[in-house]
């Protein structure tokens, strides 16, 4: 996972309040932590997974947020317990996915079970 608000997004609970962008940003209510929640992203599976968190954040948005962030989704949010490994890069939400350095980790994960 690159960047996945794995417990909800504060940004998605703080927008939410707002009834216009709900109704343009359908998604909104899917990220707010009560929805995230009841997915039972916590319980431990078989699959193994990882994910990736950036800190960069540079923009407006992420100043709402508080804390370390990407300028969309906060690190903790992305963190679960049960990943086999978890990392931080230094790029923002709108960077990370496009990142060659995020895709080498992605294909080191894949072949390896971990961040090598």
């Amino acid at each position: 996972m690159i960047a996945s608000p794995n417990k909800g997004s504060r940004l998605a609970n703080i927008a939410g309040n707002i009834k216009p962008y709900v109704e343009i940003y359908k998604t909104l209510k899917s990220l707010r932590y009560e929805s995230v929640a009841k997915l039972n992203h916590n319980d431990e599976t078989d699959i193994e997974m990882a994910a990736i968190a950036g800190n960069h954040n540079n923009l407006l948005l992420g100043k709402l947020i508080g804390g370390v962030n990407d300028g969309r989704v906060e690190v903790e949010s992305v963190y679960l317990p049960h990943l086999k490994d978890f990392m931080i890069l230094p790029y923002g939400h709108k960077d990370i996915h496009h990142q060659p350095e995020t895709a080498r980790w992605v294909d080191a994960f894949l072949r390896t079970g971990k961040f090598q």
